[in-house]
């Protein structure tokens, strides 16, 4: 399995239901996840996820919200984020994934799309089966039929979709743009762990990928992540080598190509962190 491929200012590259075609939709679930939790990402793409059987927060940008299951929640592009369980419960789940590009360059359309993704008063939207009833229709179409074959309507769908989010948006007061100094540095030293996490990384080189001190970066990542760059690291490392195990490979493998310098490492790092073994965690998965 290749490590995750991330562009040069460290956002995920988002992988496509197809070449040229910048959407993508799944279905997943929680327990798929290590501790029941992504590793916090961020990336280019809007993203809208719909619990379907259960529910999980969402941490967007130092903000907490949960998602009850028939809500769903939109997370505007370049904002660090991840979802994670309600007190250990799986939630199964649809997402959709989508570059704001997509809806077109026309200068009014382009202009209310980048209103949108800059405002940080929609940092992330709580959509309702009450106030938000066609949007999650719209959400449920494109995820039902995601193929590029289906295209057009999936363009038309999300294009209503976020015509409705910009309105909601440009009903609340206004709010200062999302892309300050810190998010910066922040999203550029997550992007350079993601894309160095199986190499030997020093908490220098981490600062040196934000332009910041290492004080500077373990004060960032404090005060927005509530946890150390090398906490963060490791939480990253694990996460990449469960994906592994997923995959197939041998705990053995899966550690040290995520970068950990032994599989006995990895064992205890992984039974401190969830309190369970590798090899346990695995066959509850495959179970599921």
């Amino acid at each position: 399995m290749a490590a995750l491929s991330v562009q040069p200012n460290g956002a995920e590259n988002v992988g496509y239901n197809a070449p040229d075609y910048p959407v993508r939709t799944r279905d997943g679930d929680l327990i798929r996840f290590v501790g029941y939790a992504a590793a916090c990402h961020w990336h280019e793409d809007f993203e809208v996820l719909l619990p379907v059987q259960g529910g999980l927060n969402y941490f967007v940008n130092g903000a907490r919200q949960y998602v009850p299951e028939g809500c769903a929640i939109f997370v505007n592009a370049r904002r660090l984020h991840y979802g994670y369980a309600q007190a250990n419960r799986d939630c199964r789940y649809r997402v959709l994934l989508y570059h704001p590009s997509w809806l077109g360059r026309f200068a009014p359309v382009a202009a209310a799309v980048d209103r949108l993704a800059s405002d940080a008063s929609a940092d992330f939207l709580l959509l309702t089966p009450e106030a938000d009833g066609a949007a999650l229709e719209h959400i449920r179409a494109v995820c039902a039929d995601g193929g590029a074959e289906s295209a057009l309507d999936a363009l038309a769908h999300c294009a209503a979709l976020t015509a409705q989010l910009c309105r909601r948006v440009s009903g609340a007061e206004r709010a200062d743009c999302a892309d300050g100094t810190e998010w910066q540095a922040l999203r550029r030293m997550t992007g350079f762990v993601m894309a160095h996490y199986a190499e030997k990384i020093r908490l220098a080189d981490i600062a040196a990928a934000g332009a910041v001190c290492r004080s500077r970066c373990c004060q960032i990542f404090r005060d927005r992540l509530n946890q150390t760059p090398n906490a963060y690291l490791t939480a990253y490392r694990l996460d990449r080598a469960c994906e592994r195990i997923r995959g197939g490979e041998s705990i053995t493998d899966a550690a040290l190509s995520s970068g950990f310098d032994s599989a006995s490492y990895f064992s205890e790092t992984f039974r401190k962190a969830y309190g369970t073994s590798p090899s346990r965690w695995r066959d509850a998965v495959q179970r599921k």
